[in-house]
């Protein structure tokens, strides 16, 4: 039995302040050892009765609207896309779980199935024992001193794109007033 959820959301796509995370979230995967398959993936959807493991919706199909592989150990932690890492969600949950807790977040937001999508969780770990690595020791010195370097080219330029962003909605509130 699924929970329905409405979101009440302001019109726009919200796709600036996704860019850092994603470009982020991007050269974390570059550190990456390990890969989901698509079979990984069907396999997941399957064991979790193609629907969401926090909220339990069921999976369009679409893929702008249906599932998506969320990690339990986020990306921002080194969690890496594999087998073990990896649970179907809808684009909602994975938004607003972001990068908390997936227990925190299941018990906060759907404390009715609570006991019995968190054991459906657990029993998949249980089953496929992930650890996320902890540093950068898969690169060689000089890929990691360019990886190192690469983040500090990006803050420069995330920096100046909110900037520009800060100006410009500056601006048009400047006209309209």
């Amino acid at each position: 039995m699924s929970e329905i959820k409405r979101v009440e959301r302001k019109p726009g796509n919200k796709f600036f302040s996704r860019i850092n995370y994603q470009v982020q979230r991007g050269l974390r995967e570059l550190l990456s050892e390990r890969e989901l398959s698509h079979a990984e993936w069907s396999l997941i959807k399957v064991r979790f009765g193609n629907r969401c493991a926090f909220c339990g919706i069921e999976d369009s199909g679409n893929p702008r609207t249906g599932l998506i592989p969320d990690h339990l150990v986020p990306t921002t932690e080194n969690g890496e896309m594999c087998m073990g890492n990896i649970v179907p969600t809808c684009h909602d949950c994975n938004d607003k779980r972001g990068a908390k807790d997936w227990r925190s977040y299941l018990e906060a937001n759907f404390p009715t199935f609570f006991v019995e999508r968190s054991a459906r969780i657990q029993s998949y770990l249980d089953e496929y024992n992930y650890s996320p690595p902890v540093d950068l020791s898969n690169l060689t010195e000089v890929e990691a001193t360019e990886y190192r370097n690469i983040l500090v080219e990006w803050e420069i330029l995330w920096n100046r794109m909110r900037e520009l962003r800060d100006n410009v909605k500056s601006r048009r509130k400047a006209r309209i007033a």
